[in-house]
């Protein structure tokens, strides 16, 4: 945070800090650093779930973050284009 402070100071509500730190963040330190770093310019003083990017504050059905519902989407896919052909091993 020292990076992007200057004389200004934000303060985080509560579920504005919890959606952040539950947020899988697939740029790692470079997309937290771009986030804040955007909320800093964009925000006065508070910042609130609003603020906060659309992606970050969908539920996990409508934009799925996790590895394993990534994978179970990608069988669920290839299965439905195979028909339920199967396939051979080598």
């Amino acid at each position: 945070m020292r990076k992007f402070r200057r004389n200004k100071t934000l303060q985080f509500d509560k579920n504005c800090l919890k959606l952040m730190m539950d947020y899988y963040y697939p740029g790692n330190i470079r997309q937290l650093e771009n986030l804040i770093e955007r909320l800093y310019v964009f925000n006065e003083h508070e910042v609130n779930v609003e603020a906060l990017p659309s992606h970050m504050t969908e539920s996990e059905t409508e934009h799925p973050l996790n590895m394993e519902y990534v994978e179970k989407e990608h069988i669920k896919r290839v299965l439905k284009i195979k028909k339920g052909i199967s396939f051979k091993h080598n």
